[in-house]
């Protein structure tokens, strides 16, 4: 999911003040996760509305 969102665990460990995914809570890890799984949902939305957007130019320059 890091790689997918372009995310560096690094923010999120010095967010929480640790230095190793292991040493995070694990109501820590699930606020991370969670973010993750946010900022992957908005990015697939995102791509959908611009494939909506690009079909529908497409549709209108055929005349249809």
């Amino acid at each position: 999911m890091l790689e997918q969102t372009d995310t560096k665990i690094d923010d999120y460990l010095n967010f929480y003040g640790v230095d190793r995914l292991v040493d995070l809570y694990e109501d820590e890890a699930a606020k991370i996760i969670n973010s993750l799984l946010r900022k992957l949902s908005q990015q697939r939305a995102e791509e959908e509305d611009a494939k909506k957007l690009e079909d529908k130019k497409g549709k209108a320059k055929d005349g249809k």
